[in-house]
C-alpha cells in the first residue's frame, strides 16, 4: 500500500488487497471503513472517508483530490445481475453467475452524502453533491 504524508487510517478501518491501494497526502479514513477493491483503489490528496463507508468490487475506484464520502456511503464497483437466468452470491462458482463490474470515479471537490449507494460505471462530476 502506498500512503502519502500526514494521512490517517484509523485502527478499526479494514483495508484488503493493500497492494492495490494508493492513498494520497492528508487523507483521513475513519474507523469502521471497509475497502476491498480487486482492481485497485486510488485515493487522492485531502480526501475524507467517513465511518462505516464501504468500497468493494472488481472494478477500479478513484476518489480524486478534495472529494469526500460521508458516513455510511457504499461504492459497489461490481453487482450481481438478478435476471432469473443465473445463480447469485459469492459462494456460487463464477460460471453460474452474471456479474456487472465497472469503474467508479468521484471527481475533484465532489461529495457523496451519508448512506448513498453508488453502483458500477458511475462518474460523479467535479463539485457535485450526491
Amino acid at each position: 500500500m502506498k500512503i502519502g504524508m500526514d494521512s490517517k487510517v484509523y485502527p478499526s478501518a479494514k483495508l484488503c488487497y493493500r497492494e492495490l491501494i494508493s492513498i494520497g497526502s492528508r487523507v483521513i479514513i475513519d474507523d469502521f471503513v471497509f475497502i476491498a477493491g480487486k482492481s485497485g483503489v486510488f485515493i487522492g490528496d485531502f480526501v475524507h472517508i467517513g465511518a462505516h463507508s464501504l468500497i468493494s468490487g472488481q472494478g477500479a475506484v478513484r476518489l480524486e483530490s478534495f472529494s469526500g464520502l460521508s458516513s455510511g456511503v457504499r461504492l459497489f464497483s461490481s453487482t450481481e445481475i438478478f435476471d432469473g437466468d443465473n445463480l447469485t452470491n459469492p459462494t456460487i462458482p463464477s460460471t453460474y453467475r452474471k456479474v456487472k463490474s465497472g469503474p467508479i470515479v468521484i471527481c475533484r471537490h465532489a461529495v457523496v452524502c451519508a448512506n448513498s449507494v453508488i453502483m458500477p460505471n458511475v462518474t460523479i462530476g467535479k463539485g457535485a453533491v450526491i
